[in-house]
């Protein structure tokens, strides 16, 4: 990742659904962290999905996480944010605001996976819990782009994940067109996206959801950055912010997204120091 321009990542659980399991990763994400060149930051997404042995039974599984994970995992410092898959066949509203709200008492910071699958009014609880992003948003509604744009939540788009599953994807110029903050990801897992290329995620948003070479460039700067609530420190060229920089071997900004394929990084600095590999 670091090769092809990523300085920061954020890591989230949610393939383990176990109480060890969810700590481990979380765990080993920290330790990471502590001898990783990048800046990493920790989301619980144990709300991923409802484990088999909890479907006839999902209530017991929102009760393991509301009294068992989050208190252990905000008492031994795992985890930055929380979130949960809010959507069709996932977590309910209802569940969800659950979770959110023991996450809020606990003093995690808010994430949501919103509207990927089916329009439930995600983004609304969002707002009520006052997220710092939303992930996906293929299924946004208007009403929901509206009270986006009003708020300080970051919509955080995934391109490679609509390409790799040939579905439907986020109506980006609806929402920057509205005013909302927008950030593209690559949300790289083994289910739905499987390619850590930032910049292929770049020509992706261009081409297949009408954004600006410009926009994509501060999608994946400094909104991104802001979408893990570190726009303060890193996400662009400022005095006083952390001297992460990509240098890259290309004649115009404009072809990060257009020649797509490479790799045009060409050097990478981290908190000011030139990076070997």
């Amino acid at each position: 990742m670091l090769r092809y321009g990523t300085t920061t990542a954020e890591i989230k659980s949610g393939y383990g659904l176990t109480e060890e399991d969810e700590v481990k990763m979380l765990q080993v994400a920290r330790d990471l962290a502590m001898e990783h060149p990048m800046t990493i930051v920790n989301t619980f997404l144990g709300a991923h999905a409802i484990p088999p042995e909890f479907q006839s039974c999902r209530e017991k599984y929102v009760d393991e996480i509301i009294a068992r994970m989050l208190p252990y995992i905000a008492r031994k410092e795992l985890a930055d944010f929380v979130d949960v898959f809010c959507d069709e066949g996932y977590f309910s509203p209802e569940e969800t605001r659950k979770i959110l709200q023991r996450a809020s008492q606990l003093d995690f910071g808010i994430k949501l996976h919103a509207d990927e699958l089916a329009s439930t009014g995600a983004v609304f609880l969002a707002m009520e819990f006052n997220a710092v992003s939303v992930d996906h948003l293929e299924h946004i509604t208007q009403e929901e782009i509206d009270a986006l744009a009003k708020s300080q939540t970051i919509a955080v788009l995934l391109p490679g994940v609509s390409f790799f599953l040939a579905h439907r994807y986020a109506p980006a110029r609806s929402l920057i067109d509205a005013g909302a903050a927008v950030a593209i990801a690559t949300d790289y897992n083994p289910g739905s996206c499987m390619a850590f290329s930032m910049p292929l995620m770049m020509t992706i948003a261009c081409t297949q959801m009408k954004m600006t070479p410009e926009e994509v460039i501060t999608a994946s700067t400094l909104n991104a950055a802001a979408a893990l609530g570190l726009s303060k420190s890193i996400g662009s060229i400022e005095a006083g912010k952390r001297a992460d920089l990509v240098l890259l071997d290309i004649p115009d900004y404009r072809y990060l997204p257009y020649e797509f394929g490479g790799n045009h990084v060409w050097r990478v600095v981290k908190n000011g120091v030139l990076l070997e590999f």
